[in-house]
């Protein structure tokens, strides 16, 4: 699994990327018809990515609660976010998914509740943290497209 962990850091790698570009505005702009922006889709892969390793598994997230709740499933822009928060975005993008390659590797995935979410929306069981990495390896690709459809929209 840490080769998984490795290709999920390859797609925040290439998210970045996509984005380095970007103004302040054009990362918190809504498309017409849309339902979030680049920003919240940033934010997102983040939030998720804690929920399903730490949280599931009853650790701590490792994110402060302004970077996790406004970005979880189900969550929609609800105000706009700065240039200083975007910053941070950028550092945790990177900065979560060392400190879960460390944390794996040192065994502390070892308790963890199973995600009947995933299962009703998407028929993929998501029982233990191998499970949790193979899903996020489908979402970050996904989030990475909804990012790339968001850039040319803007």
């Amino acid at each position: 699994m840490v080769t998984t962990i490795r290709q999920i850091q390859g797609f925040r790698r290439h998210l970045l990327a996509e984005i380095a570009d970007l103004t302040e505005e054009e990362l918190n702009r809504i498309p017409f018809g849309c339902p979030n922006n680049i920003a919240w889709q940033l934010g997102h892969v983040i939030a998720a990515q804690q929920m399903l390793c730490y949280a599931r598994a009853g650790l701590p997230v490792l994110i402060p609660e302004a970077f996790y709740l406004p970005f979880l499933t189900g969550t929609r822009p609800e105000t706009v976010t700065s240039a200083a928060d975007i910053s941070e975005l950028k550092r945790l993008a990177a900065a979560t998914l060392d400190q879960l390659a460390d944390d794996y590797t040192q065994g502390k995935f070892l308790s963890y509740s199973p995600s009947a979410g995933i299962l009703n929306v998407y028929g993929f069981p998501v029982t233990h943290i191998d499970d949790a990495l193979s899903y996020l390896l489908y979402h970050e690709g996904y989030h990475a497209g909804q990012v790339r459809y968001l850039k040319n929209l803007i």
